[in-house]
């Protein structure tokens, strides 16, 4: 289970880091008000995801082979 919850927490992790670079990808042309709060929810929802995993994650306390990976070590 708890292999199952870091490849997720990690996917939203990329999606959290890339939010920024994401947005500028659209150009100025496709970059409207309503394109932009669009993008903020949803980096709001991601947030509150990551979150709720990472406690999840420290929580249930991670598997020995888990405990070695960059998320756990690194300080992520």
């Amino acid at each position: 289970m708890a292999a199952k919850l870091l490849r997720k927490h990690l996917e939203l992790f990329d999606l959290i880091s890339r939010a920024e670079e994401t947005l500028r990808n659209e150009g100025s042309e496709g970059l409207t008000r309503a394109v932009v709060q669009s993008r903020l929810e949803q980096l709001e929802k991601n947030w509150e995801k990551f979150e709720t995993n990472h406690d999840s994650l420290f929580g249930q306390g991670a598997e020995p082979k888990e405990k070695d990976h960059e998320y756990f070590t690194g300080d992520v």
